[in-house]
Order: structure tokens, then sequence, then C-alpha cells
């Protein structure tokens, strides 16, 4: 019952992005999305994978990796994963001709126990998900979405304006020392 209700949830969230926009952003939003949709679908991306200490000094409770997809040279999207001691963070960075288009951030989270006094590790929950649209250099449109019963920790989900610093960082770490396409 729970993996249905997280379905239709997200079902619900993602609709909501197609129906409380004005039409001009509305079908901005709708060409970005098919844009990331083509990039998920190339399998013949190259993947290129950073492990937690080329990627940060402070290596997080469960690791973290930062991998690029690339077209030839050309970077199409970053994910990052990080694990926590509280679940894992997921966030994927999507771009069209060097320009940041999207982002996807997700955080599951560990179920706590009330009976056992501890996190159930073997699963997690969603907690946030937010969806990130640019045009250029500028935000056009984004949702977020805290799930009921989740706190955010203080710092937890760094806000809209880390977006493209993050972004830039992360492409910078995985174009570094990028051998040349034959």
């Amino acid at each position: 019952m729970r993996p249905l209700m997280i379905v239709l949830s997200t079902c619900l969230f993602l609709s909501n992005i197609a129906f409380c926009q004005p039409p001009a952003v509305k079908a901005v939003v709708d060409q970005i999305k098919a844009s990331a949709k083509a990039i998920d679908q190339d399998k013949l991306l190259q993947k290129k994978v950073l492990p937690a200490a080329a990627i940060t000094e402070h290596v997080p409770d469960g690791g973290a990796e930062l991998t690029g997809f690339f077209k030839g040279r050309q970077l199409q999207k970053v994910s990052v994963w990080i694990g926590l001691s509280y679940g894992t963070q997921q966030t994927d960075y999507y771009f069209e001709n060097d320009v940041l288009l999207h982002v996807h951030k997700r955080l599951n989270a560990f179920p706590y126990d009330t009976a056992k006094q501890a996190l159930l590790t073997n699963t997690t929950i969603p907690a946030f998900d937010g969806v990130y649209f640019f045009t250029g250099k500028q935000l056009c449109y984004h949702v977020e979405q805290v799930i009921k019963g989740y706190e955010p920790m203080t710092g937890e989900l760094k806000g809209v304006d880390s977006l493209l610093p993050d972004a830039a960082h992360y492409r910078q770490l995985l174009t570094r020392k990028l051998p040349r396409s034959r």
C-alpha cells in the first residue's frame, strides 16, 4: 500500500507542475522536461564517475558519488548521490549546450521505528522533492514539496540560490582532465 501511495503522491506532485503555470511558462517547462527525458533515455552517453573524496573534503556517513553523462565532450547530465546518516539525497542537473536547464532534487529518509527506537536503514521514504526549471541563468519555475511529517535539518536543503553555483562546481570537477573523444 505504501508504494502505491508514494507513486500516487508523486504523480499528483508532478501534475501540479502542468496546471499551476501561465501558458508561456508551461510551454518552456514542457520543452525542458522533454529535453531532460531525452537525456535520460540516451543510452549512448559516456559516463564518468568521481568518488566522494574527489568532490568533498568531508565524506558523508554513507559515502557520495558524482556522475557525469557526456555526449562526446559535451556534459548532458550530472547526478550527485549522497548517503547521509538519516537517508539519501539525489540531485540531477540537466544541461543543453553547456547551459543548466533543469534540476531535480530528492531526499529519501530512513523511517524511525518508535518501538525499536532506531532508524530503519534497509528502506527509505520520500521526505523532499524539488524540481527547478531554468532559462538562461534564470530560474523560471520551481516546485518544492516537503513530505508531511518530515522536518529538514538546518542547512540540509540548500535553497534555490545554490543550484547554479553547485551545477557550475560539479561541471568543473567532471570536465577537468576529460579525455578527448575519438
